[in-house]
């Protein structure tokens, strides 16, 4: 079983927020949301320690710098989204990335990747992405760091998301661009699934992790984490496990119709992080 095999979607959180973003309220909700759910976190370890070491929190910095200060300063690892401008060079890159990883201190740098956008570009705009994500994958290395790729969070999934996430995937692979891990959306069949896990996997590949990204249905959010538990964890143990919007939006829409206080929702996020690390554990151990 890998280690921190539970990743906190962060971003995922915020997006629940009601308010206009761009508002300070909905700022404000944003905050509260992520605080909540970062609590929860704390009050999972409290109860068992060993938690510590099942838990990684995922976040872009434009939305959760509280929230990475706070993992630091709670010895909790951290994924911190990166994104490669694709119209700037090298240096600057370099001088961003170092930058990030200064004031956040990431276990993994998220880098997302799109087919689409990668599909409809010149060639001297591929050959500059390319380039780009070899410099961040060597830099990485040079810092200890593990990276991923994220193929893309799509909010309507269809047959043409796997093959365009696919396609992606082999795109990097055929130019030397192995991450240590892969983000991806949960594709709406088994079979799609399978074929993403086996192109992760390609000539033998058996050490790079895979996070299934669930879309964002709150109602069929149990079914789906009760599916992916099973299928991600017996992945020849390699699998990681989401926490994101969809295991949470009922209770945290119960918070900000104030039915629950912060305290208890925080407990709910526990609950829900200790259920999710038993079975991995359960189906881990029978596989």
């Amino acid at each position: 079983m890998p280690k921190h095999p539970i990743v906190v979607d962060f971003a995922s959180i915020a997006s629940l927020a009601r308010g206009d973003t761009n508002t300070a309220a909905g700022r404000s909700q944003q905050v509260k949301l992520i605080n909540v759910v970062f609590n929860g976190v704390l009050v999972a370890i409290q109860i068992d320690p060993s938690t510590k070491e099942q838990v990684t929190v995922w976040s872009d910095s434009r939305i959760g710098e509280g929230l990475l200060f706070k993992s630091i300063s709670n010895n909790i690892p951290s994924m911190v989204t990166f994104r490669i401008d694709s119209e700037s060079d090298l240096a600057t890159l370099e001088y961003e990335l170092n930058a990030l990883v200064d004031r956040y201190h990431p276990s993994v740098v998220v880098v997302p990747l799109s087919w689409p956008e990668l599909e409809s570009s010149a060639p001297a705009k591929r050959r500059r992405i390319r380039a780009m994500a070899a410099r961040v994958l060597e830099m990485c290395k040079q810092l200890q760091l593990d990276t991923a790729w994220d193929t893309g969070f799509t909010p309507v999934d269809t047959p043409d998301t796997a093959v365009d996430t696919i396609k992606m995937m082999a795109w990097l692979q055929d130019r030397g661009l192995d991450p240590n891990s892969w983000i991806l959306d949960t594709p709406i069949s088994e079979p799609r699934e399978m074929m993403m896990i086996g192109r992760a996997h390609i000539d033998g590949v058996t050490n790079i992790k895979l996070l299934f990204r669930t879309a964002d249905n709150a109602i069929e959010a149990g079914i789906v984490r009760a599916q992916r538990i099973d299928s991600l964890a017996g992945s020849s143990g390699i699998g990681q496990l989401y926490v994101g919007a969809p295991h949470l939006a009922a209770p945290l829409g119960r918070l900000m119709d104030d039915e629950l206080t912060a305290d208890e929702v925080s407990k709910q996020v526990a609950d829900i992080l200790a259920e999710m690390t038993r079975e991995h554990d359960r189906v881990s151990d029978a596989t």
